[in-house]
């Protein structure tokens, strides 16, 4: 189950904030990747954030539909065994609404 919520705080609260969200999982940013690109990445530090990102290279979607999903590995003479999901909690900072929509369209068409 995906839960999306909107905030509004002021910036002298966001880093505070933002090192709090660790409390509920691995906490990914929008960082920037080149001159004019950005990607959402692993946070290290809140300074890191690119608040003036437009959009990402890849966009949120891939951390609910991965392209590449493994399902089981194959070891030599022992045949497979089926692999767990890393299942650890991701929180997403920073989504622009249109992303968070896009999200809860993909949402409802999965339910059809």
């Amino acid at each position: 189950m995906v839960c999306l919520r909107a905030l509004k705080l002021p910036k002298s609260s966001l880093n505070q904030f933002v090192l709090s969200l660790k409390d509920f999982g691995e906490v990914h940013i929008p960082v920037r990747k080149g001159e004019h690109s950005f990607v959402y990445a692993h946070m290290d530090d809140p300074q890191d954030i690119a608040a003036d990102f437009l959009r990402t290279l890849l966009p949120i979607k891939k951390y609910f539909l991965p392209p590449i999903e493994p399902m089981f590995r194959i070891s030599s003479g022992q045949g497979y065994e089926t692999v767990e999901d890393g299942g650890g909690r991701i929180v997403l900072f920073g989504p622009h609404p249109c992303e968070i929509h896009s999200v809860k369209i993909l949402d409802r068409k999965s339910v059809v």
